[in-house]
């Protein structure tokens, strides 16, 4: 469980660069005289005073004044936007101080320990000098008697004190004014922590703070507000009132703060790259000002939702770092025991998804061990996490008497989001020693008030019991009820770059759904939930596209759609756990008004995808296209220990199955090849492991598939409505990168060739080819040609780019963002056409990037392609395609070319290209 996500209000992610060092006036000292013959070096000029940050302070009655906690020493943290070993004067008082320096995001962190005495604090530049200082004078913040004395009460450890202390604030609340009773709310807030009274006095304390220009304890309040509304109430409309106020106050603080409750926010509603952004940009704001605990949240959320959309390496990468500032000196035990829980639970979510970790259970039980009775620092709940996290190791790890032994010693009633955890731990050890006894009732759903992971998790572990036992249509049932919750998840919250592999690590439901169907002779309906779950995760893609090209004022509408329907959701789902408190006719009455809630975000949810603007991608059986005459369509679907390959044609829909790398074999089965033979068009839906083997390319009736028909490898989407184009015009791309010989002859041949045909070429070779320039000709352009290089990285390829000239890009984005794209494309470059394996339908690259925004077909290439090689192809193309008033078939043209080149030379790597379409 990330204990942090549902009972912490602190936040991200990287170690710091540290480069300790206590000085008290490093490079301050005057210079020695020259010695005799030797020139004296010219001072520095000097320079503006650098931009500078601070933390640490009450209250900032202006930029100039620092009012710190009364009466003790206090730490101030100064980041100044200089490179790490400037050299620096540091005074407080007018006398030189030790302070530690740490170089920070690009700059220098200070750390200044000041006395209760302390006036005023004093940076200057030496080398080059500054033109003026920083100066910031100290003051120290008044506290009201009645105040402080309720501090003292609270602070014996006595209940009945604590107690007399909150009726001493309230009665004496009245009396008090601006400052005072700003104080006395603040405390009153805290007090009354987990209680209605709470929300009521941060409320007055925030509007108090606003009204006396009182930054800090807005700040404060706002975060208390965000926090209670997010995470108590489920409000997220309310919460984001809450952080856009956060947003309004000035300094570090409140904008780490902001940034972290807004990564809060974009995560719940799905707009998950908003999301990590937001996390590292809190991160950054707190290392700055040494504000290590909201460094050390945010970057476990950061890690944790980088794991969780299968973002491995990265994940990994951040949990490791986490984990090392989690260990540094200093860190109290509570938060520690916090960060060796969460990162656990991040190695543990990567090795359920089957990626590189590390072991999760020596972190658990050296949690465990500081908050168990008896720790260091002991905390029932922490404790209780611990134990179950340690069981779902114990499971990972074919482990299930031992994770019984963990959940043993739990009660009955847990917080709910862990006691569902729990349960489904045990149901689990049930499933897999045979002990029908710790099984829950069939058909029992987990509430939808619960992380729709762990809903799927529960869904799925039903539909194998019921398999188990023979039940195989209420486990179909289960099975589709599980895919039902990933759709939920892919429509309504997978908009976002990396949603794909969120999809792509839960594909356990599909693959067993389309196992018992096809055993059941239901062949299909398998195909059809093969297609269907394939069109979710490119759904994910599809809309991640059309959201790179809303406007400011679109996304915003969309957000705040998005977050009305699931506070809606998040209160109905409230109101039904309290049902049992009222009678029958009151509950028929609550019922009614949750019915009105729920189609009231579902009017919501449509509004939000109304927004994004639907590609009519079908989401059931019946919607789906059926095959014409004369086509042919085959889709392999990698199995639990092997691959199915389906059939479909107007015929009906045959599959067989064999090993991973049998697909050959299988499409020369008695059933498959004669209706393969019969086709004028093959289609073929690929992804993940299947897509690098090029079917195109197999063996087939003593040559290869592509000998049969001209071939193309669908998306199997809606294709989106294009524009009306004016003249015949083509844009040519060549070398701009400078280290392609045969590209700029290639480029040549093609300009030549298309002009002969009737088409309007625009050549953009070398320093020409920007991205600014490309981005404004593929506007008006109808066909495009790139010859240079090409390359796909990033997660499951959200980063591949064309390279232009000087390091410029077009990348993904640049593509998505484009108002219209050609209709025809040749993509010579390498890597192209590459998907990733760790994803059904494999992600994203460039030639999907421009169907998605709307090219009738892309020509691309699948891994490195020899230079000679791709400039015969390209020039091959041209020559073949014809301009006419007819529809230019480019799976036709290729398939004409590649025939050719595999005859004069089988080995040349011809099968690397191929035909992408909607």
């Amino acid at each position: 469980m990330n204990a942090r996500e549902r009972f912490s209000s602190w936040p991200a992610a990287l170690t710091l660069l540290l480069t300790l060092a206590l000085t008290c006036d490093f490079g301050c000292e005057a210079r020695a005289p020259a010695e005799h013959g030797r020139e004296v070096l010219a001072p520095l000029p000097a320079v503006e005073r650098p931009s500078i940050e601070f933390a640490g302070c009450r209250d900032l009655p202006s930029e100039s004044v620092c009012v710190l906690a009364a009466e003790r020493s206090t730490r101030l943290q100064i980041w100044i936007d200089v490179q790490a070993q400037a050299a620096l004067r540091v005074r407080v008082d007018g006398r030189p101080v030790a302070f530690e320096r740490a170089a920070v995001d690009g700059g220098l962190r200070l750390t200044l320990e000041l006395s209760a005495e302390a006036k005023q604090v004093r940076v200057e530049g030496r080398e080059p000098p500054w033109r003026e200082p920083f100066d910031l004078a100290v003051e120290r913040e008044r506290v009201p008697a009645v105040v402080a004395a309720a501090r003292a009460r609270v602070k014996s450890g006595d209940p009945a004190q604590r107690g007399e202390a909150i009726v001493e604030l309230e009665a004496a609340l009245g009396e008090l004014r601006d400052e005072e009773q700003l104080a006395a709310l603040q405390l009153l807030r805290r007090l009354h922590y987990g209680s209605p009274e709470a929300l009521a006095y941060t409320e007055q304390a925030a509007e108090l703070a606003d009204s006396l220009g009182r930054g800090r304890d807005l700040a404060d309040a706002a975060v208390a507000a965000a926090y209670v509304h997010l995470y108590s109430r489920g409000d997220l409309v309310a919460a984001r009132r809450w952080v856009s106020r956060l947003e309004t106050v000035e300094g570090p603080e409140a904008r780490a703060w902001a940034n972290y409750y807004g990564g809060l926010l974009a995560h719940r509603t799905g707009d998950l790259g908003e999301a990590i952004r937001a996390f590292e940009r809190a991160r950054i704001a707190a290392e700055r000002v040494g504000m290590i605990r909201d460094v050390l949240g945010a970057s476990e959320m950061h890690a944790a939702l980088l794991a969780e959309l299968g973002r491995g390496e990265e994940a990994l990468v951040s949990a490791r770092e986490t984990l090392a500032l989690g260990r540094a000196p200093g860190l109290g035990c509570s938060d520690r025991a916090r960060v060796l829980g969460n990162v656990a639970w991040t190695y543990l979510v990567l090795a359920r998804a089957g990626r590189p970790h590390d072991r999760p259970r020596p972190l658990l039980l050296e949690q465990l061990g500081l908050v168990d009775e008896g720790g260091a620092c002991p905390d029932t709940t922490e404790a209780f996490f611990a134990r179950v996290n340690l069981a779902y190791v114990a499971l990972e790890e074919g482990e299930p008497e031992e994770a019984g032994r963990w959940l043993a010693g739990l009660p009955d009633t847990l917080p709910l989001p862990l006691q569902a955890w729990a349960e489904e731990a045990r149901a689990r050890v049930g499933l897999e020693t045979g002990r029908d006894e710790l099984l829950p009732p069939f058909g029992r759903r987990s509430p939808s008030a619960l992380e729709i992971g762990l809903r799927w998790t529960t869904a799925l572990r039903e539909a194998e019991t019921l398999e188990r036992f023979g039940f195989v249509d209420a486990a179909t049932v289960s099975y589709m009820e599980a895919e039902g919750l990933l759709d939920e998840a892919g429509s309504t919250l997978g908009v976002d770059v990396g949603r794909e592999l969120f999809l792509g690590g839960r594909s356990a439901s599909v693959r067993g759904l389309v196992d018992l169907l096809i055993r059941g002779g239901r062949v299909d309906e398998a195909l059809c939930r093969v297609r269907l779950a394939r069109g979710r995760e490119l759904r994910a893609v599809d809309q991640a596209a059309r959201i790179a090209g809303l406007s400011d004022a679109a996304r915003r509408s969309r957000r705040v759609a998005l977050e009305r329907a699931l506070t809606l959701r998040e209160r109905a789902a409230a109101a039904s756990r309290e049902d049992w408190q009222f009678s029958a006719p009151q509950r028929a009455h609550r019922e009614q008004r949750r019915d009105d809630q729920l189609a009231e975000a579902e009017a919501l949810l449509d509004e939000a995808l109304r927004l994004v603007g639907g590609s009519g991608t079908p989401t059931r059986c019946e919607e789906l296209p059926s095959p014409v005459a004369g086509e042919v369509t085959l889709a392999p679907f990698e199995a639990d220990d092997g691959v199915w390959l389906f059939l479909a044609d107007d015929g009906g829909v045959v599959v067989e199955r064999g090993e991973g790398d049998a697909l050959a074999q299988l499409m020369a089965s008695p059933r498959l090849r004669p209706r393969i033979e019969g086709a004028r068009r093959l289609r073929v839906l690929a992804g993940g492991e299947t897509w690098s083997r090029s079917l195109h390319a197999l063996p087939f009736g003593g040559g290869v598939l592509l000998d049969v028909a001209p071939l193309v490898y669908s998306l199997d989407l809606p294709a989106r409505a294009r524009g009306e184009r004016g003249e015949a015009l083509a844009v040519v791309v060549a070398n701009p990168s400078r280290d392609l010989p045969e590209a700029e002859a290639e480029a040549e041949a093609v300009a030549k060739a298309l002009s002969a045909r009737g088409w309007a070429v625009r050549t953009l070779v070398g320093d020409q080819a920007t991205r600014a320039r490309l981005s404004a000709e593929l506007g008006q352009a109808r066909l495009f040609h790139y010859a240079g290089h090409g390359t796909h990285r990033g997660r499951s390829g959200w980063d591949a780019a064309l390279l232009l000239h000087d390091g410029d890009t077009l990348s993904v984005a640049d593509v998505l963002a484009l108002p219209q794209v050609p209709e025809l494309i040749v993509l010579s470059g390498c890597e192209t056409a590459t998907l990733s394996a760790d994803t059904l339908a494999g992600g994203m690259n460039l030639g999907r990037a421009f169907v998605l925004a709307g090219a009738g077909w892309v020509i691309a290439a699948e891994g490195e392609v020899d230079d000679a090689l791709a400039r015969e192809v390209g020039e091959s193309l041209h020559a073949e395609l014809e301009l006419g008033a007819g529809r230019i078939d480019g799976a036709a043209t290729l398939r004409r070319v590649q025939l050719e080149l595999r005859a004069r030379e089988p080995a040349l790597g011809w099968g690397r290209f191929r035909v992408v379409v909607p």
